[in-house]
Protein backbone atom coordinates (compact mmCIF):
# COMPACT_ATOMS: atom_id res chain seq x y z
CA UNK A 1 0.00 0.00 0.00
CA UNK A 2 2.86 2.39 0.86
CA UNK A 3 4.38 1.67 -2.56
CA UNK A 4 1.07 2.54 -4.29
CA UNK A 5 0.81 5.81 -2.36
CA UNK A 6 4.42 6.72 -3.15
CA UNK A 7 3.88 5.91 -6.83
CA UNK A 8 0.85 8.17 -6.94
CA UNK A 9 2.74 11.02 -5.23
CA UNK A 10 5.61 10.63 -7.69
CA UNK A 11 3.28 10.69 -10.66
CA UNK A 12 1.64 13.86 -9.30
CA UNK A 13 5.04 15.58 -9.31
CA UNK A 14 5.73 14.37 -12.84
CA UNK A 15 2.34 15.55 -13.95
CA UNK A 16 2.83 19.03 -12.46
CA UNK A 17 6.12 19.44 -14.27
CA UNK A 18 4.14 19.13 -17.49
CA UNK A 19 1.15 21.26 -18.50
CA UNK A 20 -0.72 22.31 -15.38
CA UNK A 21 -3.87 23.45 -17.15
CA UNK A 22 -5.65 20.84 -19.22
CA UNK A 23 -9.12 21.64 -20.46
CA UNK A 24 -9.57 18.12 -21.79
CA UNK A 25 -9.44 16.29 -18.46
CA UNK A 26 -11.46 13.11 -18.48
CA UNK A 27 -12.38 13.05 -14.79
CA UNK A 28 -14.91 15.68 -13.69
CA UNK A 29 -15.87 14.50 -10.20
CA UNK A 30 -14.60 12.21 -7.47
CA UNK A 31 -17.18 11.21 -4.86
CA UNK A 32 -16.35 9.54 -1.55
CA UNK A 33 -19.27 7.73 0.13
CA UNK A 34 -19.38 5.86 3.44
CA UNK A 35 -21.98 3.60 5.03
CA UNK A 36 -23.16 4.75 8.44
CA UNK A 37 -24.72 1.83 10.30
CA UNK A 38 -27.31 4.14 11.90
CA UNK A 39 -28.47 6.32 9.00
CA UNK A 40 -27.20 4.48 5.91
CA UNK A 41 -24.99 5.78 3.06
CA UNK A 42 -23.68 9.35 3.36
CA UNK A 43 -21.66 11.48 0.95
CA UNK A 44 -18.40 12.47 2.67
CA UNK A 45 -16.47 14.07 -0.17
CA UNK A 46 -17.33 15.78 -3.47
CA UNK A 47 -14.28 16.85 -5.47
CA UNK A 48 -13.70 19.46 -6.90
CA UNK A 49 -17.15 20.75 -5.85
CA UNK A 50 -20.72 19.63 -5.18
CA UNK A 51 -22.64 18.04 -8.04
CA UNK A 52 -25.29 20.61 -9.05
CA UNK A 53 -28.81 19.50 -8.14
CA UNK A 54 -28.27 17.46 -4.96
CA UNK A 55 -27.54 20.11 -2.33
CA UNK A 56 -30.77 19.44 -0.42
CA UNK A 57 -31.06 15.69 -1.06
CA UNK A 58 -27.59 14.21 -0.74
CA UNK A 59 -29.10 11.02 0.64
CA UNK A 60 -30.57 10.29 -2.79
CA UNK A 61 -27.10 10.56 -4.31
CA UNK A 62 -25.53 8.50 -1.53
CA UNK A 63 -27.99 5.66 -2.05
CA UNK A 64 -26.81 5.41 -5.66
CA UNK A 65 -23.15 5.05 -4.80
CA UNK A 66 -23.38 2.22 -2.24
CA UNK A 67 -25.49 -0.61 -3.74
CA UNK A 68 -27.57 -2.92 -1.58
CA UNK A 69 -25.83 -5.86 0.13
CA UNK A 70 -22.36 -4.35 -0.36
CA UNK A 71 -21.48 -5.44 3.18
CA UNK A 72 -21.72 -9.08 2.10
CA UNK A 73 -18.55 -8.89 0.04
CA UNK A 74 -14.99 -8.10 1.10
CA UNK A 75 -13.87 -7.78 -2.51
CA UNK A 76 -14.37 -4.85 -4.85
CA UNK A 77 -17.95 -4.41 -6.10
CA UNK A 78 -18.17 -2.25 -9.24
CA UNK A 79 -21.23 -0.46 -10.58
CA UNK A 80 -22.16 2.35 -12.98
CA UNK A 81 -24.50 5.27 -12.29
CA UNK A 82 -25.78 7.91 -14.72
CA UNK A 83 -26.99 11.43 -14.01
CA UNK A 84 -28.80 13.55 -16.59
CA UNK A 85 -28.35 17.31 -16.79
CA UNK A 86 -31.42 19.52 -17.09
CA UNK A 87 -30.47 22.40 -19.37
CA UNK A 88 -33.21 24.60 -17.93
CA UNK A 89 -31.43 25.00 -14.59
CA UNK A 90 -28.06 23.28 -15.05
CA UNK A 91 -28.82 20.70 -12.34
CA UNK A 92 -28.21 16.97 -12.61
CA UNK A 93 -31.05 14.53 -11.96
CA UNK A 94 -31.49 10.77 -11.69
CA UNK A 95 -34.40 11.02 -14.12
CA UNK A 96 -34.74 14.05 -16.40
CA UNK A 97 -38.11 15.76 -16.64
CA UNK A 98 -40.46 15.05 -19.52
CA UNK A 99 -39.51 18.35 -21.15
CA UNK A 100 -35.81 17.43 -21.05
CA UNK A 101 -34.37 19.02 -24.20
CA UNK A 102 -31.12 18.89 -26.14
CA UNK A 103 -28.84 21.87 -26.60
CA UNK A 104 -28.81 23.99 -29.75
CA UNK A 105 -26.22 21.79 -31.40
CA UNK A 106 -28.29 18.63 -30.91
CA UNK A 107 -25.43 17.19 -28.86
CA UNK A 108 -26.20 15.82 -25.42
CA UNK A 109 -22.72 14.54 -24.52
CA UNK A 110 -22.37 17.38 -21.99
CA UNK A 111 -25.67 16.37 -20.39
CA UNK A 112 -24.64 12.85 -19.44
CA UNK A 113 -22.49 12.36 -16.35
CA UNK A 114 -21.40 8.73 -15.97
CA UNK A 115 -19.98 7.48 -12.68
CA UNK A 116 -17.94 4.31 -12.33
CA UNK A 117 -18.09 3.25 -8.68
CA UNK A 118 -16.21 0.73 -6.58
CA UNK A 119 -17.56 -0.32 -3.18
CA UNK A 120 -15.54 -2.35 -0.70
CA UNK A 121 -15.87 -3.58 2.89
CA UNK A 122 -13.06 -4.29 5.33
CA UNK A 123 -13.16 -5.79 8.80
CA UNK A 124 -12.48 -3.26 11.53
CA UNK A 125 -12.49 -3.30 15.31
CA UNK A 126 -13.33 0.40 15.24
CA UNK A 127 -16.81 -0.32 13.88
CA UNK A 128 -19.61 -1.59 16.11
CA UNK A 129 -20.62 -4.08 13.41
CA UNK A 130 -17.04 -5.01 12.67
CA UNK A 131 -17.13 -3.65 9.10
CA UNK A 132 -16.26 -0.42 7.34
CA UNK A 133 -18.02 0.11 4.00
CA UNK A 134 -16.89 2.83 1.61
CA UNK A 135 -17.11 3.63 -2.08
CA UNK A 136 -15.22 5.81 -4.54
CA UNK A 137 -17.02 7.11 -7.64
CA UNK A 138 -15.33 8.74 -10.62
CA UNK A 139 -17.57 10.96 -12.75
CA UNK A 140 -16.76 11.47 -16.39
CA UNK A 141 -18.29 12.61 -19.69
CA UNK A 142 -16.39 10.04 -21.75
CA UNK A 143 -17.72 7.06 -23.69
CA UNK A 144 -18.36 3.60 -22.27
CA UNK A 145 -15.24 1.98 -23.75
CA UNK A 146 -13.04 4.41 -21.82
CA UNK A 147 -15.04 4.00 -18.63
CA UNK A 148 -13.97 0.38 -18.35
CA UNK A 149 -10.34 1.51 -18.17
CA UNK A 150 -11.08 3.30 -14.91
CA UNK A 151 -11.23 -0.03 -13.06
CA UNK A 152 -7.52 -0.32 -12.10
CA UNK A 153 -7.52 3.30 -10.90
CA UNK A 154 -10.64 2.69 -8.80
CA UNK A 155 -9.07 -0.42 -7.29
CA UNK A 156 -6.09 1.63 -6.08
CA UNK A 157 -8.22 4.52 -4.85
CA UNK A 158 -10.60 2.42 -2.74
CA UNK A 159 -7.70 0.76 -0.95
CA UNK A 160 -6.29 4.20 -0.13
CA UNK A 161 -9.67 5.59 0.91
CA UNK A 162 -10.36 2.72 3.30
CA UNK A 163 -7.31 3.63 5.40
CA UNK A 164 -7.05 7.39 4.73
CA UNK A 165 -9.99 9.45 6.04
CA UNK A 166 -8.67 12.70 4.59
CA UNK A 167 -8.21 11.25 1.08
CA UNK A 168 -5.83 14.13 0.35
CA UNK A 169 -4.17 12.15 -2.39
CA UNK A 170 -7.23 11.73 -4.56
CA UNK A 171 -8.07 15.44 -4.43
CA UNK A 172 -5.58 15.93 -7.23
CA UNK A 173 -7.78 15.60 -10.30
CA UNK A 174 -4.80 16.19 -12.57
CA UNK A 175 -3.10 13.18 -11.01
CA UNK A 176 -6.11 10.94 -11.64
CA UNK A 177 -6.40 12.17 -15.20
CA UNK A 178 -2.72 11.50 -15.72
CA UNK A 179 -3.02 7.94 -14.41
CA UNK A 180 -6.15 7.36 -16.48
CA UNK A 181 -4.39 8.46 -19.67
CA UNK A 182 -1.59 6.02 -18.89
CA UNK A 183 -4.04 3.16 -18.47
CA UNK A 184 -5.97 4.18 -21.59
CA UNK A 185 -2.84 4.25 -23.74
CA UNK A 186 -1.66 0.91 -22.39
CA UNK A 187 -2.22 -2.27 -24.39
CA UNK A 188 -3.36 -3.99 -21.19
CA UNK A 189 -6.89 -2.66 -21.24
CA UNK A 190 -9.51 -4.26 -19.06
CA UNK A 191 -11.26 -7.00 -20.98
CA UNK A 192 -15.05 -7.16 -21.10
CA UNK A 193 -16.63 -10.45 -20.08
CA UNK A 194 -17.02 -12.34 -23.37
CA UNK A 195 -20.29 -13.92 -22.21
CA UNK A 196 -21.91 -10.49 -22.49
CA UNK A 197 -21.78 -10.78 -26.29
CA UNK A 198 -23.94 -13.90 -26.35
CA UNK A 199 -26.33 -12.39 -23.81
CA UNK A 200 -26.49 -9.18 -25.80
CA UNK A 201 -27.40 -10.93 -29.06
CA UNK A 202 -30.15 -12.97 -27.40
CA UNK A 203 -31.62 -9.88 -25.78
CA UNK A 204 -31.53 -7.77 -28.97
CA UNK A 205 -33.19 -10.50 -31.03
CA UNK A 206 -35.91 -11.04 -28.43
CA UNK A 207 -36.66 -7.39 -27.72
CA UNK A 208 -36.47 -6.13 -31.32
CA UNK A 209 -38.79 -8.92 -32.46
CA UNK A 210 -41.40 -7.76 -29.96
CA UNK A 211 -40.86 -4.06 -30.61
CA UNK A 212 -41.61 -4.74 -34.26
CA UNK A 213 -45.15 -5.57 -33.15
CA UNK A 214 -45.64 -2.03 -31.85
CA UNK A 215 -46.23 1.24 -33.62
CA UNK A 216 -45.64 3.56 -30.69
CA UNK A 217 -42.49 3.22 -28.63
CA UNK A 218 -42.84 6.40 -26.60
CA UNK A 219 -42.55 6.16 -22.82
CA UNK A 220 -41.76 2.45 -22.85
CA UNK A 221 -39.88 0.92 -19.91
CA UNK A 222 -37.71 -2.21 -20.03
CA UNK A 223 -36.47 -3.81 -16.79
CA UNK A 224 -33.39 -6.01 -17.20
CA UNK A 225 -32.86 -8.32 -14.23
CA UNK A 226 -29.77 -10.29 -13.25
CA UNK A 227 -28.37 -11.84 -10.09
CA UNK A 228 -24.88 -11.44 -11.49
CA UNK A 229 -22.56 -8.84 -10.01
CA UNK A 230 -23.47 -5.16 -10.23
CA UNK A 231 -20.42 -4.80 -12.47
CA UNK A 232 -21.74 -7.36 -14.97
CA UNK A 233 -25.24 -5.86 -15.07
CA UNK A 234 -23.93 -2.29 -15.37
CA UNK A 235 -21.58 -3.24 -18.18
CA UNK A 236 -24.39 -4.97 -20.04
CA UNK A 237 -26.63 -1.89 -19.86
CA UNK A 238 -23.87 0.49 -20.97
CA UNK A 239 -22.82 -1.77 -23.85
CA UNK A 240 -26.47 -2.20 -24.85
CA UNK A 241 -26.69 1.57 -25.22
CA UNK A 242 -24.14 1.37 -28.02
CA UNK A 243 -26.37 -1.02 -29.99
CA UNK A 244 -29.56 0.94 -29.55
CA UNK A 245 -29.21 4.69 -29.75
CA UNK A 246 -26.62 5.21 -27.06
CA UNK A 247 -27.08 8.49 -25.28
CA UNK A 248 -27.48 10.30 -28.57
CA UNK A 249 -30.13 12.65 -29.89
CA UNK A 250 -31.63 11.07 -32.99
CA UNK A 251 -33.96 8.24 -32.08
CA UNK A 252 -37.72 8.08 -31.59
CA UNK A 253 -39.69 11.16 -32.54
CA UNK A 254 -39.58 13.60 -29.59
CA UNK A 255 -38.00 10.90 -27.48
CA UNK A 256 -34.67 9.48 -26.46
CA UNK A 257 -33.63 6.28 -24.71
CA UNK A 258 -32.59 6.84 -21.09
CA UNK A 259 -30.38 4.28 -19.37
CA UNK A 260 -30.16 3.40 -15.67
CA UNK A 261 -27.52 0.67 -15.25
CA UNK A 262 -28.49 -0.04 -11.64
CA UNK A 263 -31.69 0.95 -9.80
CA UNK A 264 -32.11 -0.40 -6.25
CA UNK A 265 -35.31 -0.71 -4.23
CA UNK A 266 -34.15 2.06 -1.93
CA UNK A 267 -34.09 4.65 -4.73
CA UNK A 268 -36.82 3.19 -6.96
CA UNK A 269 -39.55 5.11 -5.10
CA UNK A 270 -37.73 8.37 -5.78
CA UNK A 271 -37.27 7.26 -9.36
CA UNK A 272 -40.97 6.70 -10.02
CA UNK A 273 -41.87 9.92 -8.19
CA UNK A 274 -39.91 11.76 -10.87
CA UNK A 275 -41.29 9.63 -13.68
CA UNK A 276 -43.84 11.53 -15.73
CA UNK A 277 -46.03 8.96 -17.46
CA UNK A 278 -47.02 11.62 -19.94
CA UNK A 279 -43.43 11.92 -21.11
CA UNK A 280 -42.05 10.27 -24.21
CA UNK A 281 -38.69 8.94 -23.06
CA UNK A 282 -37.89 5.26 -23.57
CA UNK A 283 -36.27 3.89 -20.38
CA UNK A 284 -34.04 0.85 -19.79
CA UNK A 285 -33.33 -0.07 -16.15
CA UNK A 286 -30.90 -2.58 -14.66
CA UNK A 287 -32.21 -4.30 -11.49
CA UNK A 288 -30.92 -7.03 -9.16
CA UNK A 289 -33.95 -7.63 -6.94
CA UNK A 290 -36.54 -10.09 -8.26
CA UNK A 291 -39.32 -8.25 -6.44
CA UNK A 292 -39.31 -5.77 -9.33
CA UNK A 293 -40.97 -8.50 -11.38
CA UNK A 294 -44.16 -7.86 -9.40
CA UNK A 295 -44.13 -4.13 -10.26
CA UNK A 296 -45.86 -4.80 -13.57
CA UNK A 297 -47.52 -1.38 -13.61
CA UNK A 298 -44.07 0.19 -14.01
CA UNK A 299 -42.65 -1.82 -16.91
CA UNK A 300 -43.67 -2.89 -20.40
CA UNK A 301 -41.01 -5.59 -20.76
CA UNK A 302 -39.22 -7.53 -18.01
CA UNK A 303 -36.16 -9.43 -19.24
CA UNK A 304 -34.38 -12.03 -17.11
CA UNK A 305 -30.79 -11.85 -18.29
CA UNK A 306 -29.82 -15.04 -16.46
CA UNK A 307 -32.53 -17.25 -17.99
CA UNK A 308 -33.02 -15.25 -21.24
CA UNK A 309 -36.77 -15.01 -20.59
CA UNK A 310 -38.93 -12.06 -21.59
CA UNK A 311 -42.15 -11.10 -19.80
CA UNK A 312 -44.50 -8.75 -21.66
CA UNK A 313 -47.00 -6.48 -19.98
CA UNK A 314 -50.11 -7.19 -22.07
CA UNK A 315 -51.44 -3.68 -21.51
CA UNK A 316 -48.81 -2.43 -23.95
CA UNK A 317 -50.75 -4.01 -26.81
CA UNK A 318 -53.83 -2.00 -25.87
CA UNK A 319 -52.12 1.36 -26.27
CA UNK A 320 -53.14 3.96 -28.81
CA UNK A 321 -51.48 2.84 -32.05
CA UNK A 322 -51.95 6.00 -34.12
CA UNK A 323 -50.03 7.78 -35.40
CA UNK A 324 -47.31 5.21 -35.96
CA UNK A 325 -43.92 6.24 -34.61
CA UNK A 326 -41.68 3.46 -35.86
CA UNK A 327 -41.93 1.59 -39.15
CA UNK A 328 -41.08 -2.07 -39.29
CA UNK A 329 -37.80 -3.45 -40.48
CA UNK A 330 -36.53 -6.99 -40.13
CA UNK A 331 -33.16 -6.79 -41.85
CA UNK A 332 -31.20 -6.03 -38.70
CA UNK A 333 -32.85 -9.00 -37.00
CA UNK A 334 -31.64 -11.32 -39.72
CA UNK A 335 -28.13 -9.98 -39.21
CA UNK A 336 -28.33 -10.59 -35.45
CA UNK A 337 -29.62 -14.11 -35.96
CA UNK A 338 -26.89 -14.87 -38.46
CA UNK A 339 -24.23 -13.71 -36.01
CA UNK A 340 -25.78 -15.68 -33.16
CA UNK A 341 -25.80 -18.91 -35.17
CA UNK A 342 -22.27 -18.38 -36.41
CA UNK A 343 -19.70 -21.03 -35.55
CA UNK A 344 -17.23 -18.21 -34.97
CA UNK A 345 -19.25 -16.36 -32.35
CA UNK A 346 -16.31 -16.41 -29.93
CA UNK A 347 -14.29 -14.37 -32.42
CA UNK A 348 -16.69 -11.43 -32.26
CA UNK A 349 -15.97 -8.52 -29.95
CA UNK A 350 -18.17 -5.63 -28.90
CA UNK A 351 -16.23 -3.34 -31.20
CA UNK A 352 -16.57 -5.66 -34.19
CA UNK A 353 -20.33 -5.99 -33.64
CA UNK A 354 -20.73 -2.22 -33.39
CA UNK A 355 -18.79 -1.83 -36.63
CA UNK A 356 -21.13 -4.28 -38.38
CA UNK A 357 -24.12 -2.25 -37.23
CA UNK A 358 -22.45 0.95 -38.38
CA UNK A 359 -21.85 -0.47 -41.84
CA UNK A 360 -25.41 -1.72 -42.03
CA UNK A 361 -26.84 1.72 -41.30
CA UNK A 362 -24.52 3.60 -43.65
CA UNK A 363 -25.35 1.04 -46.31
CA UNK A 364 -29.05 1.81 -45.81
CA UNK A 365 -28.46 5.53 -46.09
CA UNK A 366 -26.37 5.23 -49.24
CA UNK A 367 -29.12 3.25 -50.91
CA UNK A 368 -31.75 5.85 -50.27
CA UNK A 369 -32.27 8.08 -53.31
CA UNK A 370 -34.53 10.84 -52.04
CA UNK A 371 -33.28 14.40 -52.19
CA UNK A 372 -32.01 15.73 -48.87
CA UNK A 373 -30.97 19.20 -49.95
CA UNK A 374 -33.74 21.03 -48.12
CA UNK A 375 -32.54 23.41 -45.44
CA UNK A 376 -35.45 22.29 -43.26
CA UNK A 377 -34.49 18.65 -43.66
CA UNK A 378 -35.36 16.68 -40.51
CA UNK A 379 -32.81 13.90 -40.27
CA UNK A 380 -34.49 12.24 -37.32
CA UNK A 381 -37.77 11.83 -39.19
CA UNK A 382 -35.90 10.86 -42.38
CA UNK A 383 -34.11 8.03 -40.61
CA UNK A 384 -37.10 6.68 -38.73
CA UNK A 385 -39.36 6.76 -41.75
CA UNK A 386 -36.97 5.07 -44.15
CA UNK A 387 -34.55 2.88 -42.21
CA UNK A 388 -37.00 1.52 -39.67
CA UNK A 389 -34.82 0.20 -36.87
CA UNK A 390 -33.47 1.22 -33.50
CA UNK A 391 -29.78 1.03 -34.29
CA UNK A 392 -28.72 4.64 -34.46
CA UNK A 393 -25.26 6.22 -34.48
CA UNK A 394 -25.52 9.98 -34.39
CA UNK A 395 -21.97 10.67 -35.51
CA UNK A 396 -22.81 9.17 -38.91
CA UNK A 397 -26.22 10.76 -39.22
CA UNK A 398 -25.49 14.44 -38.84
CA UNK A 399 -27.08 16.23 -41.78
CA UNK A 400 -23.75 17.50 -43.14
CA UNK A 401 -22.28 14.00 -42.99
CA UNK A 402 -25.13 12.57 -45.03
CA UNK A 403 -24.78 15.32 -47.63
CA UNK A 404 -21.07 14.59 -47.83
CA UNK A 405 -21.72 10.88 -48.37
CA UNK A 406 -24.22 11.73 -51.11
CA UNK A 407 -21.68 14.00 -52.74
CA UNK A 408 -19.08 11.23 -52.84
CA UNK A 409 -21.63 8.74 -54.12
CA UNK A 410 -22.61 11.10 -56.96
CA UNK A 411 -18.98 11.52 -57.94
CA UNK A 412 -18.51 7.75 -57.95
CA UNK A 413 -21.60 7.30 -60.13
CA UNK A 414 -20.04 9.69 -62.64
CA UNK A 415 -16.89 7.61 -62.60
CA UNK A 416 -18.79 4.38 -63.13
CA UNK A 417 -20.63 5.93 -66.09
CA UNK A 418 -17.42 7.32 -67.55
CA UNK A 419 -18.76 10.84 -67.29
CA UNK A 420 -16.31 13.72 -67.38
CA UNK A 421 -17.17 16.48 -64.94
CA UNK A 422 -16.23 20.04 -65.74
CA UNK A 423 -13.89 21.67 -63.28
CA UNK A 424 -16.37 24.46 -62.62
CA UNK A 425 -19.11 21.94 -61.80
CA UNK A 426 -16.86 20.10 -59.38
CA UNK A 427 -15.76 23.31 -57.74
CA UNK A 428 -19.34 24.57 -57.47
CA UNK A 429 -20.58 21.38 -55.85
CA UNK A 430 -17.73 21.20 -53.38
CA UNK A 431 -17.71 24.90 -52.62
CA UNK A 432 -21.37 24.76 -51.57
CA UNK A 433 -20.41 22.30 -48.84
CA UNK A 434 -17.15 23.82 -47.66
CA UNK A 435 -18.44 23.82 -44.07
CA UNK A 436 -18.49 20.03 -44.17
CA UNK A 437 -14.73 19.83 -43.92
CA UNK A 438 -14.43 21.32 -40.46
CA UNK A 439 -14.27 17.83 -39.02
CA UNK A 440 -12.05 15.79 -41.32
CA UNK A 441 -11.75 13.00 -38.74
CA UNK A 442 -15.49 12.41 -38.96
CA UNK A 443 -15.24 12.07 -42.71
CA UNK A 444 -12.33 9.64 -42.40
CA UNK A 445 -14.36 7.57 -39.93
CA UNK A 446 -17.22 7.35 -42.39
CA UNK A 447 -14.85 6.18 -45.11
CA UNK A 448 -13.37 3.57 -42.77
CA UNK A 449 -16.73 2.10 -41.93
CA UNK A 450 -18.18 1.95 -45.41
CA UNK A 451 -16.15 0.12 -48.10
CA UNK A 452 -16.79 2.00 -51.34
CA UNK A 453 -16.62 -0.20 -54.41
CA UNK A 454 -14.38 0.96 -57.24
CA UNK A 455 -15.48 -0.10 -60.71
CA UNK A 456 -13.86 2.32 -63.14
CA UNK A 457 -10.15 3.02 -62.82
CA UNK A 458 -9.40 5.26 -65.78
CA UNK A 459 -11.31 8.37 -64.83
CA UNK A 460 -8.91 11.28 -64.49
CA UNK A 461 -10.85 13.41 -62.01
CA UNK A 462 -7.81 13.95 -59.85
CA UNK A 463 -5.82 15.49 -62.69
CA UNK A 464 -8.71 17.77 -63.68
CA UNK A 465 -8.69 19.56 -60.35
CA UNK A 466 -6.64 22.72 -60.20
CA UNK A 467 -5.32 23.10 -56.67
CA UNK A 468 -5.04 26.86 -57.13
CA UNK A 469 -8.82 27.09 -57.07
CA UNK A 470 -9.12 25.29 -53.74
CA UNK A 471 -8.13 26.11 -50.21
CA UNK A 472 -6.19 23.79 -47.92
CA UNK A 473 -9.30 21.91 -46.79
CA UNK A 474 -10.05 20.89 -50.34
CA UNK A 475 -6.49 19.74 -50.79
CA UNK A 476 -7.00 17.40 -47.86
CA UNK A 477 -10.28 16.25 -49.35
CA UNK A 478 -8.49 15.63 -52.64
CA UNK A 479 -5.79 13.54 -51.00
CA UNK A 480 -8.43 11.33 -49.42
CA UNK A 481 -10.33 10.89 -52.68
CA UNK A 482 -7.20 10.16 -54.69
CA UNK A 483 -7.05 6.42 -53.83
CA UNK A 484 -10.74 6.09 -54.74
CA UNK A 485 -10.21 7.43 -58.22
CA UNK A 486 -6.87 5.70 -58.78
CA UNK A 487 -7.33 2.09 -57.86
CA UNK A 488 -4.05 1.08 -59.49
CA UNK A 489 -2.20 3.51 -57.26
CA UNK A 490 -3.68 2.32 -53.98
CA UNK A 491 -0.94 -0.14 -52.91
CA UNK A 492 1.67 2.59 -53.21
CA UNK A 493 -0.57 5.09 -51.48
CA UNK A 494 -1.08 2.81 -48.49
CA UNK A 495 2.64 2.80 -47.93
CA UNK A 496 2.71 6.54 -48.45
CA UNK A 497 -0.09 7.17 -45.95
CA UNK A 498 1.58 5.00 -43.35
CA UNK A 499 4.29 7.62 -43.13
CA UNK A 500 1.79 10.45 -42.67
CA UNK A 501 0.34 10.61 -39.16
CA UNK A 502 -2.69 12.75 -40.09
CA UNK A 503 -3.81 10.07 -42.53
CA UNK A 504 -2.92 6.95 -40.60
CA UNK A 505 -6.61 6.36 -39.80
CA UNK A 506 -7.60 5.64 -43.38
CA UNK A 507 -5.25 2.70 -43.94
CA UNK A 508 -8.04 0.29 -43.04
CA UNK A 509 -10.38 1.95 -45.52
CA UNK A 510 -7.80 1.75 -48.29
CA UNK A 511 -7.25 -1.94 -47.67
CA UNK A 512 -11.00 -2.62 -47.75
CA UNK A 513 -11.31 -0.62 -50.96
CA UNK A 514 -8.69 -2.79 -52.67
CA UNK A 515 -10.48 -5.98 -51.73
CA UNK A 516 -13.85 -4.65 -52.94
CA UNK A 517 -15.69 -6.12 -49.96
CA UNK A 518 -19.48 -6.09 -49.81
CA UNK A 519 -21.26 -4.71 -46.78
CA UNK A 520 -22.23 -8.08 -45.32
CA UNK A 521 -18.86 -9.76 -45.76
CA UNK A 522 -17.89 -8.63 -42.29
CA UNK A 523 -20.39 -11.03 -40.78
Amino acid sequence: MIKIMNDIQSQVLIRHTQSSNNNNDYIKFIIGTEFDHKIGPIIKHQIPHEIPGFKDNLNTLADLFIPDNSEQSLIEDYSIQILYKDLSDGNYKILPSSDFQNDNDGNIDSEILIFYTVTKSIKSNNSKRGLIIKSISIGTLINWDFIINLKPILKELIDIYLIDESINLIQQLEEINYKFKNYSSSSNHFQIDQSIISKLLKFLIEILTNLNNLNNLQNLSIFIYSQNSTDYLSQFIIILSQFLNGFQTFNFINSKILYFPLIELINFEKFIMNNDNKGSNFKILGIRNLIFKDFIQYYDFFYDLDSNQLIINNSILQREQEPPIVYKNYEILSILQKIQSSNNLNEFTIDSLIKIFQKFNIYKILNFNDCIDSIQFNLKFYYLKNFNNLIIFEKFFHKNSIILIKLIKNLLICIDNNQILKLNDIYKELNQSIQLFNDINLFITILKNFPIQIISTNFQLYELINFKNFNDEFEIFNLILKPIFYKSKIPQLIKFYQNLNPFIKINEFLTIAIENKEIYNSI
